[in-house]
């Protein structure tokens, strides 16, 4: 699929936010890129419309302890609490 996509674009990267940017600036007309991205450029006054196709899929977020940390216990308190926070709309 990106190959084809380039074929049509006239640039593609894989630099995280620099795309959503360059469509905050004007640089070009469309991206596609992580919704928060754009969000994040919205919200400071630029003038950008997000669309999001109904067949799309939805971004899954993660939490993890990193073996060998310096505060695992805090890290375990945290994920806890994380996860507590994540289900309370589900339970």
């Amino acid at each position: 699929m990106v190959s084809a996509l380039k074929k049509q674009s006239s640039s593609t990267t894989f630099s995280g936010i620099s795309s959503a940017q360059r469509l905050a600036v004007g640089e070009v007309a469309a991206v596609i890129s992580f919704m928060g991205d754009q969000l994040r450029f919205a919200n400071s006054g630029y003038a950008i419309q997000s669309f999001i196709p109904p067949q799309a899929g939805w971004e899954i977020g993660a939490v993890s302890i990193l073996k060998g940390g310096n505060n695992v216990t805090a890290a375990k308190h945290l994920v806890d609490l994380y996860c507590q926070q994540m289900l309370r709309p589900i339970i």
